[in-house]
């Protein structure tokens, strides 16, 4: 099926629709609302190990965010540093929360990451630390 009877502007509006196609696609954050800063990452970030968990707290300056999503990453048990890790959403905290208690294997060397978000989704810089097993807070 021809849509025009000139090969030429079929052409062009094939050239047109690769363009906005090859512009459109990608990754993208979700949208920041007008007039929002972002948040900065959550400070004081400590982690202790408990009996049966790990007890994540922290404090946040600045703007406050609609709340925080709290990840997790095993690290290998191989010793493995410069392999990738992949992060798991544990639990998603509303503004106020300042404290979370993870049910885990304290023998076990975890990182977590507390990323503060806002209205829409958009989320801010992460704050990130690794455990150690048996050993009390870690800056």
């Amino acid at each position: 099926m021809q849509c025009f009877k000139n090969k030429g502007a079929d052409k062009i509006i094939l050239c047109l629709l690769l363009l906005f196609v090859a512009v459109a696609c990608g990754l993208k954050a979700p949208p920041m609302p007008p007039g929002e800063n972002m948040p900065e990452a959550p400070l004081s970030f400590k982690v202790r190990p408990e009996t049966g968990s790990f007890v994540l707290s922290w404090e946040i300056e600045g703007q406050r965010p609609a709340g925080f999503r709290i990840y997790r990453a095993a690290m290998r048990e191989d010793g493995c540093r410069d392999c990738p890790l992949s992060y798991t959403l544990l639990a998603v905290l509303g503004p106020e929360a300042r404290r979370y208690a993870d049910k885990a294997d304290t023998a076990r060397v975890f990182v977590y990451e507390i990323r503060p978000f806002m209205r829409g989704g958009a989320e801010g810089p992460p704050a990130r630390l690794q455990t150690h097993a048996g050993e009390e807070d870690h800056p």
